[in-house]
């Protein structure tokens, strides 16, 4: 794996997630929590970003949780999934104001994005069963997290009724 590569992913990674907060802050939250949440974690992820070009290629390789053969989350996943269970709980905290008909696809959502967590945990070459590579499974997850997403809010902003 290329250095400019991985700290494009991760710092790409950090960006989408890092908007969505900055997103959520803006539809739901005050003033105050929209100065405050995306100061901190937007410097979060920049001290881990300069952290990681400071390093350089063989030291910016840290995990602090593994999983015995099966893998581990690198400190940039660690930064990640912190940042996704902020944006994740800035929308959950304000379900109640969401239409009955957004609810759904916030459900879906939480599940999705559990069920990425998973497929995320084993390392990036892990393939089992010949073709379930859990590395790329997690990105076709979080590819489809994102059309969650997409419908929760296109429910939410124009009211939809679902049929069913």
């Amino acid at each position: 794996e290329v250095f400019p590569a991985r700290v494009a992913d991760i710092g790409t990674n950090l960006l989408l997630v890092w908007s969505v907060q900055f997103a959520a802050l803006g539809d739901f939250y005050s003033k105050r929590a929209r100065n405050i949440v995306p100061a901190l974690t937007g410097a979060v992820i920049l001290v881990y970003l300069g952290w990681m070009l400071a390093v350089g290629p063989e030291n910016a390789r840290v995990y602090p949780i593994r999983f015995g053969d099966f893998g581990a989350f690198s400190l940039g996943e660690l930064v990640l999934i912190g940042n996704v269970f902020i944006a994740v709980g800035l929308i959950a905290a304000k379900r109640k104001e969401f239409p009955a008909q957004a609810r759904p696809f916030l459900a879906i959502l939480l599940i999705t994005f559990t069920t990425g967590l998973l497929l995320a945990m084993p390392n990036n070459n892990q393939v089992d069963l010949r073709i379930l590579a859990w590395h790329a499974l997690w990105h076709i997850v979080g590819a489809l997290g994102f059309f969650v997403l997409w419908a929760f809010n296109d429910t939410r902003f124009n009211n939809h009724q679902l049929k069913g």
